[in-house]
């Protein structure tokens, strides 16, 4: 699996951690095709929702969430 954080790309590989703070633009990708299994900790709790609205494509949870948690996953330049 890979992380991106800012313009630097890591690889991270079996039993590897990364961790990054919620105010960094950053993501996480499997790029290798191959199955991956991996625990994300968001604290204070709460952020996860986030990561469920997305899977069910609920857009209104999405942006709920978002603006709890002064989140904006588009950035304007």
């Amino acid at each position: 699996m890979t992380v991106r954080v800012n313009d630097e790309v890591t690889e991270i590989g079996p039993v590897g951690s990364a961790s990054v703070s919620g105010s960094v633009p950053h993501t996480f990708a499997n790029e290798a095709g191959v199955r991956v299994r991996f625990l994300v900790v968001c604290a204070p709790g709460g952020f996860e929702e986030y990561f469920r609205a997305l899977v069910a494509g609920d857009e209104g949870r999405i942006a709920a969430v978002s603006a709890r948690f002064g989140y904006d996953p588009v950035p304007s330049e």
